[in-house]
């Protein structure tokens, strides 16, 4: 049980995190009904804000990539090698 006890409130404190960190990204273009590409095209020049747009996509894919691969140790964590935090499952 000691693997559950400390994986669960770290997973908690971290999705918290991210989710204060998001709705701070979000708060400008929410009040001023404003969607990332007209915030983006104002901040930044007509050729730059294609750097910033295709910086996006990379950064969203590494992401993806990382919860993928997160979700597959779970999973193969709970499904194939049980014994291995002794987690009581």
């Amino acid at each position: 049980m000691q693997c559950r006890q400390q994986a669960l409130p770290a997973i908690a404190l971290g999705r918290c995190i991210i989710a204060i960190v998001i709705v701070l990204n979000v708060t400008i273009s929410a009040r001023l009904h404003v969607a990332f590409p007209v915030f983006n095209h104002s901040s930044f020049s007509f050729w730059f804000k294609y750097f910033t747009v295709i910086s996006q996509v990379i950064l969203s894919l590494l992401w993806f990539s990382i919860q993928s691969y997160t979700g597959s140790e779970c999973i193969y964590q709970q499904c194939v090698d049980r014994d291995l935090c002794r987690c009581g499952n």
